[in-house]
């Protein structure tokens, strides 16, 4: 599925829906112009059931091939200490970004791969995301952010849910600061449907 099917999917309703409010801190260092590493933070929270519902740490390290074109590698630690069968799991990753600009219009197409270390089986999964920011302001400060993505169980061949999400950022020097939406609607059985709303926090070291 492509990015572009990936926006025009139908968000299935299967099922009752989990309201959760995410958090994420990135805490990020440039080493050169074209290595950047980031530190995420995440924490999940659920109105139904005990909490946190997840807790993610690790290490990306991004190198900027070209203008357009970042590769990205990388380990998660996930805890999902109230899910029964996938308490903790080990998440390598790589993933590759294409990005493009057309005037105040920012699109990047994001192809991530990850082994889910952990889960039964520990099954690859494949992300699809495509992601639009727009320029509210002649200085850069405010931007319109969406984003849609499909997830895809690749051990199994069978794409599993798709995540949207829409919110507004703002830039503070080293700062950004998002604030969005979100819907993950299940494609498969065994997925949850989410709904709720989420903070994305930014820090340039």
């Amino acid at each position: 599925m492509s990015a572009v099917l990936a926006v025009s999917a139908p968000l299935a309703a299967q099922g009752s829906i989990q309201p959760q409010v995410w958090t994420e801190v990135d805490l990020q260092h440039a080493f050169a112009s074209a290595v950047e590493v980031t530190v995420p933070l995440v924490v999940r929270f659920d109105t139904k059931t005990p909490n946190p519902f997840l807790v993610a740490a690790g290490a990306l390290g991004d190198v900027t091939v070209v203008r357009w074109a970042t590769l990205t590698a990388g380990y998660l630690y996930v805890s999902l200490p109230h899910v029964p069968g996938a308490t903790d799991l080990n998440v390598p990753l790589a993933a590759l970004t294409l990005r493009a600009h057309v005037g105040p219009v920012d699109l990047a197409h994001r192809s991530r791969v990850e082994w889910l270390d952990g889960l039964p089986g520990a099954p690859v999964r494949y992300r699809d995301r495509l992601l639009v920011a727009v320029r509210a302001d002649r200085a850069g400060r405010w931007h319109g952010v969406a984003s849609a993505e499909a997830f895809d169980d690749v051990t199994h061949a069978e794409w599993t849910k798709v995540r949207v999400q829409a919110g507004v950022e703002r830039r503070i020097g080293r700062l950004a600061v998002e604030v969005y939406y979100l819907e993950e609607s299940p494609l498969a059985a065994g997925q949850l449907h989410v709904r709720g709303a989420g903070t994305l926090i930014a820090v340039g070291l």
